[in-house]
């Protein structure tokens, strides 16, 4: 063993066993220093050992492999303590036989790799050439290349919790396409710092990057520039790196890894037919179904293609264990007439959780980005964006539909025969672009609103299955082609066009936007539901029904006047226009009944309702509202008696002889005396009709 202290060497050969040590403060300087592999069958390789605070300076290492079989070790340079590599240059040559150890390059406690240059050699038939990280070494500021080899490229690995430093690392393929590329790996509670790791395999297969334990890309940046392996495994995380994939490069998160912070742009493919890169989330759920592989808050861009037939950036989150997390992830357009585009894909149970997803539109003539669910994936929280001309893919799921926070932009949303349910982060949101089946084998597409929020649909949607709007508000300002059903809690308005519209107890229909024209195909207005409506002395709200339309009348007319506007006696609006089939049914109440002190009737007719301003009525027993108690009052009450509460004078719930009292009690009020003598009835007609209503009355309260 050559021992040297305080001075360089000129030359050092260590053979199969030989081994020189620089120690203390000493320094290689500028010598050349060669360690072979093992000669003998099982022997050691030759060494350089650098300890506590010795340097490698500026002097020329080359580790060599075994050479003969039975696993001989490779040449090899450690260091430990605190030493350095210096300026130094190191060569680690691979085995060149199927059981032949690489020669190698260790650090060990706290030593860096400092400012060294190493070459890392793929092997001949044996392992490859590597340089290795333990305990709490660093690479330092140093510059690493693997090459490639016939059984394995070169590698740089860095275990425990060694790090990366500002460090440049490289796999490079420069020798040929035969082979297999150079790896780079952290295990452990490694970190890649602020390196620099490039991933550069060309034809070459094998090359990868690849994070293990609970390591972490830190503030680095990776690209993996061109058919090369990304591989975050275990608790792995992304840190707050700069990534970037390649054309046909590769990059997974399996697990419980982790993408973090990180920003990562998803290249497209060169040339004609070229593949892009990827982007891909797997992995099994952890206990009770919580996913674990993530993108959690990363940014990404899956970038469309630039050259014909060339493929786009993809995102793929697949399987039980996968969620986008809250990364916000872009599928850009491409920029080329044929070019791919970005596309963004989730399947297999996997989750989208409460990303934003956004589809970028294309230019020069290119397709918009794609965003699309299917096999059970699930929408969650997402926030989803299509711009114009990309397209938002629901129909995968169209036999379990498919939940989404929100919906918004100017591109296609395509159901496919599906349900899309939106509205559950109760934010405001609008569609300026279409919702479509998307073909005519895959009709009844479905869209339900959810969540306090409201959604404006402005444009053109052919969907066509029913709208539903379970809560919140949906504002149809464009056209919707089928009807729409509003549930308790929810609220329809706007300014466009839709098919039937039913309105449930405890919902409530708004024509326009304060005011405005809504037209329906038909409306019914049920038991409980509300009708929203604006009165104006120059614009007031309008509902127009198409197609011969029926109009069934039921709950609240709630009225509200714009402006201050206060209508003038016997001034008339109609509540419905258009081509209507038939009305039938009443509203069961109105509000306000009166404006400064007039009465706002409502008549009724076979196809059309008429508010008319009248006086007010202060009179219980005018039952029919029209300003007299008189014999039609009384008319009505015969056909009300029993039946329903519309001559209900003493307000208790109905109509019975306690109101024909109150109507006896105020004949003639309102009218002239010929006209209310005229109204009243004989005597022996009064008493009749006073024993038949107590005696109905009595029937009544028996059967209480």
């Amino acid at each position: 063993m050559n021992q040297i202290r305080n001075e360089g060497a000129a030359a050092l050969l260590n053979g199969s066993g030989g081994r020189t040590t620089f120690s203390g403060n000493s320094s290689a300087a500028n010598g050349v220093f060669v360690s072979e592999g093992a000669a003998v069958a099982g022997g050691p390789g030759g060494a350089t050992q650098f300890t506590e605070n010795s340097t490698a300076a500026s002097g020329s290492f080359t580790n060599n492999g075994g050479t003969v079989g039975f696993a001989p070790f490779g040449g090899e340079t450690v260091f430990s303590g605190t030493s350095t590599a210096g300026n130094g240059t190191f060569t680690n040559n691979g085995g060149g036989g199927n059981s032949w150890l690489a020669g190698r390059t260790v650090f060990r406690d706290a030593s860096t790799a400092a400012n060294g240059t190493f070459t890392n050699f793929g092997g001949g038939g044996g392992e490859p050439g590597y340089t290795r990280f333990y305990n709490n070494s660093t690479a330092g500021n140093a510059t690493f290349s693997n090459k490639q080899g016939g059984s394995g490229g070169g590698a740089v690995e860095f275990h425990n919790s060694s790090n990366a430093g500002t460090a440049r690392i490289g796999i490079d393929n420069v020798v040929g396409p035969s082979g297999l590329a150079g790896t780079i790996l952290f295990r452990d509670t490694s970190s890649a710092e602020n390196a620099t790791i490039t991933g550069n395999s060309g034809g070459v297969s094998g090359g990868s990057i690849s994070f293990r334990g609970d390591s972490t890309a830190a503030q680095s940046t990776i690209n993996a520039a061109s058919v090369t392996y990304l591989r975050f495994y275990d608790r792995a995380k992304g840190g707050s790196s700069n990534i970037t994939i390649g054309p046909g490069s590769r990059g997974f998160f399996y697990n419980g890894a982790s993408a973090e912070n990180a920003l990562i742009s998803v290249r497209p493919g060169v040339g004609f037919g070229a593949p892009g890169g990827s982007i891909e989330v797997a992995g099994d759920a952890g206990s009770g179904g919580v996913p674990l592989g993530t993108l959690s808050n990363a940014t990404i861009i899956a970038q469309g293609a630039s050259t014909y037939a060339a493929g786009g950036g993809a995102v793929y989150v697949v399987g039980a264990g996968s969620t986008a997390g809250n990364a916000a992830i872009t599928a850009a357009g491409s920029t080329i007439v044929g070019g791919g585009r970005g596309q963004i894909t989730f399947g297999n149970n996997a989750h989208a959780s409460s990303a934003t997803l956004i589809a970028g539109s294309g230019s020069n003539g290119g397709v918009g980005g794609l965003i699309e669910f299917g096999g059970g994936a699930k929408g969650e929280s997402a926030r989803v964006i299509v711009n114009s001309g990309a397209t938002a893919d629901f129909g995968g799921n169209r036999l379990v539909g498919t939940s989404v926070g929100s919906i918004e932009g100017a591109g296609t949303f395509t159901l496919l025969g599906g349900q899309l349910t939106v509205g559950g982060l109760n934010s405001n949101t609008t569609v300026s672009g279409s919702i479509i089946d998307g073909h005519t084998g895959y009709p009844g597409g479905r869209l339900v609103k959810v969540g306090t929020g409201a959604l404006t649909l402005a444009g053109v949607n052919t969907f066509s299955g029913l709208t539903t709007v379970d809560a919140g508000t949906l504002a149809i300002n464009g056209s919707v082609a089928a009807g729409v059903v509003v549930k308790d809690g929810g609220t329809l308005k706007g300014i466009g066009t839709t098919g039937p519209v039913v309105v449930e107890q405890g919902g409530v229909i708004s024509p326009g936007l304060s005011p405005g024209t809504i037209i329906v195909g038909g409306l019914s207005l049920m038991s409980g539901s509300t009708l929203q409506y604006e009165l104006g002395a120059s614009t007031r709200d309008r509902i127009v029904v198409t197609n011969n339309g029926n109009i069934t009348l039921g709950g609240v007319l709630d009225l509200s006047f714009l402006d201050g506007f206060s209508p003038s006696m016997g001034q008339t609006f109609s509540l419905f226009e258009g081509a209507i089939g038939s009305i039938t049914g009443a509203f069961s109440a109105v509000n306000p009944p009166t404006i400064n002190d007039q009465l706002l009737n409502v008549l009724y007719g076979a196809n059309e309702v008429t508010l008319q301003v009248g006086v007010a009525n202060t009179q219980p027993g005018d039952f029919n509202g029209d300003g007299l108690v008189d014999g039609d009052d009384l008319a009505q009450w015969q056909g009300d008696f029993g039946a329903n509460a519309d001559s209900d004078a003493d307000n208790d719930g109905d109509s019975d002889g306690a109101d024909f009292l109150s109507w006896q009690r105020q004949a003639g009020n309102g009218a002239p005396a010929t006209a209310a003598a005229d109204a009243i009835p004989e005597p022996g007609a009064l008493a009749l009709v006073s024993m038949v209503g107590c005696g109905l009355a009595l029937v009544r309260r028996r059967h209480r």
